[in-house]
């Protein structure tokens, strides 16, 4: 329980003058190396996503109206 509580004490601490913020070519590289990790799903995740879109617009009426 002493452990639950002191992790929250230390988030709820605001941030002082010794902790500095991240250097912008640490944060790209750790969201290049996030993208790089989950390739294969964004890959497979906005090719499906592309296909089933394009699936729907193509058998969905033209004008919204279906024609007799």
């Amino acid at each position: 329980m002493s452990d639950q509580s002191n992790n929250i004490e230390h988030i709820s601490q605001p941030m002082t003058a010794s902790d500095s913020p991240k250097v912008l070519g640490d944060t790209i590289l750790d969201f290049f190396s996030i993208v790089t990790r989950w390739r294969k799903f964004i890959t497979w995740f906005v090719l499906s996503i592309t296909i089933v879109t394009t699936i729907i617009a193509l058998v969905s009426p033209r004008n919204g109206t279906l024609v007799s």
